[in-house]
């Protein structure tokens, strides 16, 4: 999502002071970056994918998926907060009271906004590669596509073409059809997470 930039250094504890929980933010090198305000079809996006995720981790019993609010410590001057990220059972100490994740999830999501185009497919990339992010997907409802990055480098943009799906899920067990954000008639969630799980 969008984003705008403070000039001032900061450390991990005092972004974790400055965190305001209805407002999404990332320290990248030291500069906290601030998102604009969500448009609806982003909301809308966020809200479908975070749901049918957390529903399918909870019927696999596959571990727990939380979003915006809880950041990932990559170092002391490097924290961004995925918009949706998924935790294995496996790696479920990751998981720090304090709201934050010490140690890479399983999987990153980031929905794309018009001004944050670099952040999410050039800076935040970066820095999930290098903190050990097995699975990155970017929800783009510009383009009505999804690209999957996997940590072997694979890329796979998948359109909004009805049927596609990621061809084998990745580390994280999930699979997804870009048509069930985007189509004009999507099917019901409890729809949607029956073909998930099936």
């Amino acid at each position: 999502m969008g984003s705008a930039t403070s000039v001032q250094p900061t450390s991990f504890d005092r972004f974790r002071t400055l965190l305001r929980s209805d407002h999404k933010a990332d320290l990248l090198k030291g500069a906290v970056h601030m998102a604009s305000p969500e448009h609806l079809d982003i909301h809308a996006t966020y809200q479908r994918l975070y749901v049918l995720l957390s529903l399918s981790a909870q019927q696999k019993q596959q571990g727990v998926v939380v979003g915006s609010r809880v950041t990932l410590r990559i170092d002391e001057v490097n924290v961004p907060e995925p918009d949706i990220a998924f935790v294995a059972k496996a790696h479920g100490a990751r998981l720090r009271p304090g709201g934050y994740i010490a140690g890479p999830p399983d999987l990153a999501i980031e929905i794309v906004s018009r001004s944050s185009l670099e952040h999410d497919y050039v800076l935040v990339r970066r820095l999930y590669e290098r903190a050990g992010v097995q699975e990155y997907w970017i929800a783009d409802p510009l383009r009505r596509r999804v690209t999957l990055l996997r940590r072997n480098k694979t890329r796979i943009p998948l359109g909004a073409s009805p049927g596609r799906r990621f061809a084998q899920p990745g580390p994280s067990g999930f699979g997804l059809r870009p048509d069930w954000l985007w189509q004009a008639n999507q099917p019901g969630i409890l729809e949607t997470l029956g073909q998930l799980l099936g």
